[in-house]
């Protein structure tokens, strides 16, 4: 029995794999966050306001001697991100691991076991980093409600004034599409012309963010227009400089989604903040019996947030056109696909014929009706290895793959 799977040995391997995957895209894009500059924050309780003190410029005079002009320095602006609580829970039995035909290894672990809670932590991971440029907290959707992310937040300074031509942290640009030939350089102009309306200040360091296609298409836009891009210099990742653009690095996302937009930003201006001192973050495993007293539950949970800290020109900039966009992976598959065998029969689910690769969310009730055909007579449906002899079966989606043989005689 000493070897024996039990709450202690579960708690322990739950905490030994639960090191930083709190931090959510910090963990499970550790590469990418570095090459944007993200700046990475614990401890917040909730909410983090950050105070930007916006100066007014132009307030230097030549002194006359009795006689000084006063004048504003500027004004405080706060910049609040508020971090949600999030959580996951697992059910699982011990013994799904107990009986294997790997056992145990040699310092007595269950390997299968530790692997499991690896990737259910590394699955909780993921779905916070999903949710870091399109999360919305005000969606209705339970995957993309978890926080807002950056995108999101862009977007609704956009719709209220804070971004704009006038106050110059949204700036047009022309369109940046694939060279059509070894002449055209229009993708590099494009880019080179838009930077030259940045902000000196932003223009002399910034990171700019744009689609893997941008990336690709402004690249060979340069090697176009020098003959070679002997001189693009690329750093680890898929980030380059160009001498030409001194100060700037591109920096190509997959993440970000497709479509024609630049974001030029300094350093740690995009912030992801995990609450880690509130004791409502944490990971825990439970014995629940329910028909089994072996019956265990896992549960993670964690306080994060995502913002824009300084929208002012100096600091940020972003163009005209938009992102499509596309969500992140997470896991190995979120709803269920229905997959349906028929050899002589005609299938209709909910009352329309069958259409391969349909996707139904987990919890979906799908009527499936088979009907014969060839001269041939129905028999029954064999589902995920049960068999129904009524030719119309309703069928609960299980959040995995379903498949469905019509048998026919």
């Amino acid at each position: 029995m000493a070897n024996a799977i039990g709450l202690e040995k579960l708690q322990h391997v739950a905490e030994l794999v639960s090191k930083n995957v709190m931090l959510g895209p910090g963990y499970v894009d550790a590469e990418e966050n570095d090459r944007m500059g993200v700046k990475m924050v614990s401890g917040v309780q909730y909410k983090l306001v950050e105070h930007l003190f916006v100066r007014k410029g132009g307030i230097t005079r030549r002194k006359k001697v009795g006689n000084v002009e006063e004048s504003k320095i500027g004004y405080i602006e706060e910049r609040e991100l508020s971090a949600h609580l999030s959580v996951a829970r697992i059910r699982f039995n011990a013994d799904e691991f107990a009986e294997t035909i790997f056992g145990v290894d040699a310092q007595g672990n269950f390997p299968l076991l530790t692997e499991t809670m690896e990737a259910l932590l590394l699955t909780y991971a993921e779905d916070l980093a999903a949710c870091k440029w399109y999360g919305d907290e005000n969606s209705s959707d339970p995957k993309k409600n978890l926080y807002s992310g950056w995108m999101t937040r862009i977007n609704a300074e956009i719709a209220n004034g804070t971004i704009s031509a006038a106050n110059g942290n949204l700036i047009a640009k022309s369109a940046i599409n694939q060279p059509t030939s070894t002449d055209d350089t229009s993708a590099y102009d494009a880019l080179e012309e838009w930077v030259m309306k940045l902000d000196q200040r932003l223009r002399k360091k910034c990171k700019i963010y744009c689609d893997l296609k941008r990336g690709v298409y402004i690249a060979r836009a340069y090697a176009n227009k020098f003959k070679g891009n002997y001189k693009v210099d690329y750093t680890i990742g898929k980030s380059y400089t160009i001498p030409e653009l001194s100060g700037v690095e591109i920096v190509p996302l997959d993440s970000i989604g497709t479509g024609d937009c630049l974001i030029a930003t300094i350093d740690q201006n995009f912030m992801y903040a995990v609450d880690t001192e509130n004791n409502q973050s944490f990971i825990d495993v439970k014995e629940e019996p329910s028909q089994d007293t072996r019956d265990y539950v896992a549960q993670i949970q964690s306080i994060q947030g995502a913002n824009v800290r300084n929208i002012l020109p100096y600091a940020f900039a972003i163009s005209s056109g938009s992102f499509i966009n596309t969500n992140d992976v997470q896991g190995d598959y979120t709803d269920t696909e229905l997959v349906v065998n028929a050899q002589n029969a005609t299938v209709q689910v909910n009352g329309e014929a069958y259409e391969a690769g349909t996707k139904y969310a987990e919890g979906t009730r799908v009527t499936l009706k088979a009907t014969a055909t060839g001269g041939k007579t129905f028999k029954a449906w064999s589902i995920d290895g049960k068999t129904f002899t009524t030719a119309e079966v309703e069928v609960v989606m299980n959040g995995a793959y379903t498949v469905a043989t019509v048998i026919v005689e």
